[in-house]
């Protein structure tokens, strides 16, 4: 939410160099792809946000938004490179992009050697479990409500000229990011609980 999202995707804040890649580097860990990616879809669903050139458009129903889009074709990936123009010009991101399933390798090693040295009941592989799959299922899942819930449900503040309403629930679980319509109609804006 602070990398890809408000900061990459929007450029809501500013940070020094060091700590943007820091979070694009988390974000990355994410393993929702690469941050050029990332951001190019996530621009081009604010451009067009719940039409028929929207791949998440929340118009064709909850499971589509959710996690349907994802199993065809996704038309829009055409659109990335003129979408995420600032973040190709720059080497690491460009790393990141094509790397991001990787960084789960060093992930992995380094929670099985804190599993095995502190005790860790089932050792190594427990914390491998639950640091890389368990936790990205549970990740993706409360990311997706985002396309999908926010979407559906909740309550309309300003008009957005999209779907988008402020969903308490998946604000709680997503760190705000469930203050959607606020989002909608102020993109750039750092903080999404503005005030509804």
């Amino acid at each position: 939410t602070t990398g890809y999202h408000r900061l990459l995707s929007h450029r809501a804040f500013q940070v020094p160099k060091w700590l943007e890649r820091f979070f694009a580097t988390c974000g990355a860990l994410s393993c929702q792809h690469g941050p050029i990616d990332w951001v190019g879809l996530h621009r081009h669903h604010h451009t067009f946000s719940d039409t028929e050139a929207d791949h998440h458009d929340s118009n064709k129903g909850f499971w589509w938004s959710h996690m349907g889009w994802m199993f065809e074709d996704v038309p829009a990936m055409k659109a990335v490179p003129r979408l995420s123009g600032d973040l190709i010009k720059d080497p690491y991101y460009r790393f990141l992009n094509k790397n991001f399933l990787l960084l789960q390798i060093p992930l992995g090693a380094t929670l099985f050697l804190i599993g095995q040295s502190a005790g860790v009941e089932g050792g190594g592989w427990a914390m491998v479990l639950w640091g890389i799959p368990l936790r990205l299922v549970f990740v993706y899942h409360i990311t997706w409500l985002v396309n999908s819930a926010t979407h559906c449900w909740g309550s309309i503040a300003y008009e957005s000229g999209d779907n988008s309403k402020n969903n308490k629930w998946v604000a709680a679980l997503t760190f705000g990011e469930g203050w959607h319509n606020n989002h909608h109609a102020f993109p750039n804006s750092a903080k999404h609980g503005l005030q509804r």
